[in-house]
């Protein structure tokens, strides 16, 4: 599945206006970093252009994911009917106009955007819930150290002078505590990844706003292809659905490729379709629709059916295709 040219300029743009926006973001951290200022006004300010620039995050995404995921998604319905008809079948409907047009296909791209929408506003979310806690301890500290600060001036504070690790601190004290968030954020929002996601296999990955909406789209982007082309296959009378091949060294995606699946389950030679790209975030895989009849006429039927259930790694038809037992998977 590929965006046509003025589709893939325009998501430029949109992510050229992201880097804009995390620049903004940076020169407030910056500000932060190096501020003594404890009052309540200065940092509701600070907070507010903060929320500010989230607003336009947010408004820039949305637009992204309005213009990008729609697209991939008729284009997918579009090659899947293609597809279907090089594949010996005549879809019913026969035209993709008629397809894209139907009430199945109408909800799963509106299924689609909504649950891309939410995963991209779940992300930006943690990013700004994360700067926000920044402000809060910041604020914190600077009152504690101007405290700290006119104790040590008057002689009250005991374990000499030096208030950041100073012994009169102590690293146990609300202060410490404090400080230690603190600083800890700090280094977080300025390396400018302080969006925190865990994946399905329990790993942390930190991501600055530009690249967790890439990463977002790009997996909403096959995940609009897969749908696509699986809705379009349904509703012309299809069942089978191919992976493609890369050759990939990942071991989640590897088991797939090739591979011809069943999406009703029901294929008595071919496996079910448990699992469809994409397999994971960034995953590059999609599938196409095939049908048994074009297998049948171009004699490949016996041996994609025994490719799909693993009774051999020799790919029926892609000379090119490497044995997944060949390969170092990582």
């Amino acid at each position: 599945m590929t965006l046509s040219r003025e589709a893939r300029i325009q998501a430029t743009n949109y992510y050229a206006q992201l880097v804009k926006l995390e620049d903004k973001l940076a020169r407030i951290i910056d500000e932060i970093d190096s501020t003594h200022e404890t009052s309540s006004t200065y940092w509701a300010d600070v907070k507010r252009r903060l929320g500010a620039i989230y607003d336009d995050m947010r408004d820039v995404a949305t637009a992204l994911v309005n213009s990008e995921i729609p697209a991939a998604f008729t284009n997918s319905v579009r090659d899947a009917v293609r597809d279907l008809k090089a594949s010996h079948y005549t879809p019913d409907p026969q035209h993709f106009t008629d397809i894209i047009g139907t009430h199945p296909i109408r909800q799963s791209l509106r299924s689609l955007l909504e649950e891309s929408l939410t995963t991209l506003n779940t992300g930006l979310i943690a990013g700004e819930k994360t700067l926000n806690q920044l402000l809060r301890y910041t604020q914190q500290v600077n009152i504690s150290e101007k405290q700290v600060n006119k104790a040590i001036a008057e002689g009250y504070e005991e374990g000499g002078p030096g208030v950041r690790g100073g012994e009169g601190v102590g690293a146990g004290s609300p202060y410490g505590a404090k400080l230690k968030l603190q600083d800890a954020l700090m280094e977080k929002a300025q390396d400018g990844k302080f969006i925190s996601i865990v994946d399905k296999n329990g790993v942390t990955r930190m991501y600055n706003v530009a690249d967790y909406t890439k990463m977002v789209v790009r997996t909403k982007l096959a995940e609009a292809s897969t749908q696509g082309v699986v809705s379009s296959t349904l509703a012309a009378g299809g069942d089978l659905v191919q992976v493609s091949i890369h050759n990939t060294l990942c071991e989640e995606c590897a088991p797939y490729e090739g591979k011809v699946f069943s999406l009703s389950g029901k294929d008595e030679d071919f496996p079910p379709a448990d699992e469809l790209p994409p397999y994971h975030p960034n995953c590059e895989h999609t599938i196409n629709a095939t049908f048994r009849e074009g297998m049948d006429v171009d004699g490949t039927l016996d041996d994609f059916i025994a490719f799909s259930n693993d009774e051999t790694e020799e790919h029926p038809v892609n000379d090119g295709f490497v044995p997944v037992s060949e390969r170092n998977l990582e």
